[in-house]
């Protein structure tokens, strides 16, 4: 892409919208705030030649570009720049003609990973984005630890919780994919493990087995698939008012999936452990309720859950393998509110079918208001690579008139 004049407002603001790929566009325009990010003040110290900034098309697309050359008011402000988009550079100039084939080749293939790497970090901030809008703010739940009781789960502890997400963006840092950041604190306090529970139960039912985010610090680079060791977030992905993410730490995996519901939000926590044969067995499990602090819960209602409206093809496949394999199968549970959550009793690489490498399926299904949502984090691995992060949303009284095939009960 050949260079191109851009009226500044404050070049260096970031994209709230990402389109798949960069167009050839003749004019740009830039914004100065975007989704309550704030730019530093319009000036040559932030946006200068080789900075890295956030260039909208006409189309008001934004991506990552590289200032050329400035140009200035009467005033000495900056009144307009050039800029070239990275990974577009002369894109798609006739290649064929010169240089060597060889070398056009390798020219085509070096832009082609530039435009994925840019691409990437796009949807990385897109995602950020998301997340930000739905879960920023002050939270305070009230959870329920769950362990296995034969093939039933129950009730092992209570617990509380509170969340802080408060935004902290680097203001100099020229690229949004490395300025936004939002730290993250969550914390519980009052958690009772219950007398009735036996020996065999005690040990799931601990709280470190399943233990809080902590205080954590969530970047655009956070949103990948890939896991990470040492307790690190990892596989982490948003979709719509909806989140995941997953921590592998030594022979623990901890998956969690979130979701808005309305003004509330719920969350589920899945915890696995190695056994001694390789297989990562279930553990225990958290269901918190939260709402917005200072303002009350929402009562959850009688109604329990009926079920996840469409089960994900890899847990029915589990749950079709557990009538034959005890030690497979899956876990389910249907809890006030019209809540249901399920997930696997084993993540056991090498069994074959569908979970072939030892991945899963975690699903939560709820009702906000007059919309019913299912949210489902595939995995690959026991190690919570991510796969994909899926949202089914349909209308309460459409769910009724049209169900899903439900699931092999086991």
């Amino acid at each position: 892409m050949a260079s191109t004049a851009v009226a500044v407002a404050a070049l260096a603001a970031a994209a709230g919208a990402f389109a798949p790929r960069p167009r050839v566009a003749a004019l740009l325009r830039a914004r100065s705030q975007v989704d309550g990010f704030v730019p530093p003040p319009d000036d040559a110290a932030w946006i200068a030649p080789g900075k890295v900034v956030a260039a909208a098309d006409e189309h008001g697309q934004y991506y990552d570009a590289t200032v050329l050359e400035l140009r200035t008011r009467a005033d000495g402000g900056i009144g307009a720049a050039f800029v070239q988009f990275i990974g577009w550079e002369d894109w798609p100039s006739d290649v064929r003609a010169a240089p060597p084939v060889d070398d056009a080749r390798r020219a085509v293939a070096e832009a082609l990973a530039e435009r994925r790497r840019v691409n990437r970090r796009s949807q990385d901030c897109w995602q950020f984005d998301q997340f930000t809008k739905a879960f920023a703010g002050s939270w305070r739940g009230a959870g329920e630890r769950y362990v296995a009781a034969g093939r039933a789960l129950a009730v092992a502890a209570t617990f509380d919780a509170k969340l802080d997400l408060e935004r902290r963006d680097d203001a100099t840092v020229a690229s949004a994919h490395d300025a936004w950041a939002l730290a993250v604190s969550e914390q519980r306090t009052n958690f009772v493990v219950l007398d009735s529970l036996g020996d065999g139960a005690a040990e799931p039912a601990r709280e470190a087995a399943a233990p809080p985010l902590g205080a954590v610090t969530l970047k655009p680079a956070t949103f990948r698939a890939e896991a990470r060791d040492d307790g690190e977030l990892g596989g982490t992905a948003a979709n719509g008012e909806a989140f995941s993410t997953a921590r592998v730490d030594g022979d623990a995996l901890v998956v969690d999936v979130w979701a808005r519901a309305a003004d509330d939000a719920l969350s589920l926590r899945v915890a696995y452990e190695k056994t001694t044969g390789g297989a990562w067995a279930f553990a225990c499990c958290d269901l918190a309720r939260w709402c917005p602090a200072g303002g009350a819960a929402a009562p959850a209602g009688d109604a329990l859950g009926t079920g996840l409206y469409d089960v994900h093809r890899r847990l029915r496949d589990m749950a079709t393998r557990g009538a034959l394999d005890e030690s497979v199968g899956i876990h389910e549970l249907r809890l006030p509110g019209r809540v249901t959550a399920a997930f696997p009793r084993t993540l056991d690489p090498g069994r074959g079918g569908l979970n072939a490498n030892g991945g899963g399926v975690v699903s939560l299904d709820l009702v906000a208001g007059d919309m019913r949502i299912q949210v489902d984090r595939v995995f690959d691995t026991p190690l919570g690579d991510l796969a994909s992060f899926e949202i089914t949303d349909i209308l309460v009284d459409d769910a009724e008139k049209f169900p899903a095939k439900p699931v092999f009960d086991d």
